[in-house]
């Protein structure tokens, strides 16, 4: 089975491959959540792309967003300004954040949906001893190429 193509340009500063669990991932796509909470912090700024891995049992590559910007706060003022877009609740969050004296969040300002995803079987294949990541990592144009992605206008979106 062929990979989904993705048309690639270099207007993308970045791109970053983020683990997501199901949950959170449903919640993006529903329009639920819009800041993605992290404990440490990425190298992102406002127009990076965001490549979303959802984690087992999905394990594939499912949509994406823009980054508007990266909060760095303590974890009760990020508190204050996420809630409403975090996703999470608040015993979720201090838990999450607990022993952090700096919390991270991600904001979006675009959240895709693809409607063909890409599986971990159909990157292996193309990518021999790729491994999902733990929390995130950056991909390069040469690696987004490898897997089938590519960035258009700062989009991702897979091409028949």
């Amino acid at each position: 089975m062929a990979l989904p193509a993705i048309e690639l340009s270099l207007d993308v500063p970045r791109i970053l491959l983020l683990s997501l669990h199901p949950l959170y991932a449903r919640k993006f796509f529903n329009g639920e959540k819009k800041i993605e909470l992290r404990r440490t912090k990425p190298r992102l700024v406002g127009g990076d792309c965001v490549v979303f891995y959802v984690t087992t049992p999905v394990q594939a590559i499912c949509g994406g967003g823009i980054v508007s910007k990266v909060l760095e706060l303590p974890p009760r003022i990020l508190w204050q300004k996420a809630s409403r877009q975090a996703g999470v609740d608040r015993d979720e969050f201090d838990e999450y954040f607990a022993g952090c004296s700096t919390a991270y969040g991600i904001c979006f300002e675009e959240i895709w949906e693809f409607s063909r995803v890409v599986g971990l079987g159909d990157i292996a294949a193309r990518w021999p001893g790729f491994r999902p990541p733990q929390l995130y990592q950056y991909l390069t144009m040469s690696d987004a190429r490898r897997i089938g992605l590519a960035v258009q206008s700062k989009r991702l979106r897979v091409l028949p």
